[in-house]
């Protein structure tokens, strides 16, 4: 018979441990891996860590939303940990967190999505800042290229009020982008897909993503009245996006000091 590995290991991201939530709960942890797949079996256990009783739940998706109706109780301390299941039966288990529930506290809501560049490839390291209530709550991207999570008011909210956000994307050499949307109180709420598109680099004429003297002899033949194709406007180094003479020098004296 041949031999499997275990799916690959992952870890707990929220709540984190030791927090005080409100009693809705969501559950995040990072993706395991395995070629044949995986599914995951989320273990509550209520006052102790010793899951001698747990509540089981089994989970396809990487998070899971858990409310009273799912029998998470007020002023009560809860141990959570996940497995990873591969078909074959081979296991992965998280390390073991530990969170406190208290009605009292207000209720949240949960923000996600993909923020990805114009190839559809995902972008990690991302900067997302959610703003709402006054506050900006700002998150980072995975390798996914995935951001999740919550927007704590400062007051209690009825459940269920949609709130309007706005949404600041950043992330090294692309164009920053604002959104704007709504999210509704005691529910995860999935963005869009978010495309960020290439930051122009100023004198990168001919768009190769260097500046050099290839960008120069493009120039020179704007200067002499030809219309060459392929040029980007957005490499101007003014905000006019005419292509010139100041490119031209911008261009020769970056050349020369890279040599």
């Amino acid at each position: 018979m041949p031999v499997h590995a275990a799916p690959s290991a992952f870890s707990l991201l929220l709540p984190e441990n030791g927090a005080t939530i409100s009693t809705s709960v969501l559950l995040d942890w990072e993706d395991s891996t395995d070629p044949g797949g995986v599914t995951y079996m989320i273990y509550l256990s209520k006052d102790d860590n010793s899951f001698a009783a747990p509540i089981m739940i089994e989970s396809s998706d990487s998070t899971r939303l858990l409310k009273e109706a799912d029998g998470i109780q007020d002023s009560a301390t809860y141990y959570w940990k996940v497995q990873a299941i591969n078909p074959y039966g081979e296991v992965y288990d998280t390390q073991v967190f530990q969170f406190s529930t208290d009605s009292g506290n207000p209720v949240p809501a949960w923000i996600g999505g993909y923020i990805k560049d114009a190839n559809n490839k995902p972008i990690a390291n991302a900067t997302v800042n959610v703003s709402v209530w006054n506050q900006t709550f700002p998150f980072t991207t995975d390798s996914k290229g995935y951001f999740l999570g919550e927007l704590k008011p400062k007051d209690q909210i009825n459940p269920g009020l949609q709130e309007d956000v706005t949404i600041d994307i950043n992330a090294d050499g692309y164009q920053t982008i604002t959104a704007s949307m709504k999210v509704t109180l005691n529910e995860v709420t999935k963005a869009d897909d978010f495309t960020l598109l290439t930051a122009p680099v100023r004198g990168d004429v001919n768009g190769d993503r260097e500046v050099n003297l290839k960008d120069a002899v493009l120039v020179l033949q704007i200067l002499t009245g030809e219309n060459p194709s392929g040029i980007q406007k957005e490499a101007a180094l003014n905000q006019d996006q005419k292509i010139g003479l100041p490119e031209l020098v911008y261009i020769l004296r970056k050349s020369l000091n890279s040599n």
